[in-house]
């Protein structure tokens, strides 16, 4: 139940071999918003050092990459 949302398929993520830790996680298949899983328990959340905003993650930094950040 506590699964983040995706289209993916369990072998996209996951090894046959064990289930945790995932292999990788396809962000672009991630349905929801970046803090849904980057809120340091999930997924690493913000940084530190990271600028204060209250933007959502997707208005500075991409699926592809979190650096790096547009204006």
């Amino acid at each position: 139940a506590a699964h983040i949302a995706t289209t993916n398929t369990c072998e996209d993520c996951h090894s046959t071999t064990a289930f945790s830790p995932t292999r990788r996680v396809d962000h672009t298949q991630v349905l929801g918003v970046c803090v849904s899983c980057h809120n340091t328990a999930v997924a690493t959340g913000k940084p530190p050092g990271h600028i204060p905003s209250s933007d959502d993650c997707n208005a500075c930094h991409t699926t592809a990459a979190w650096v790096p950040a547009r204006p």
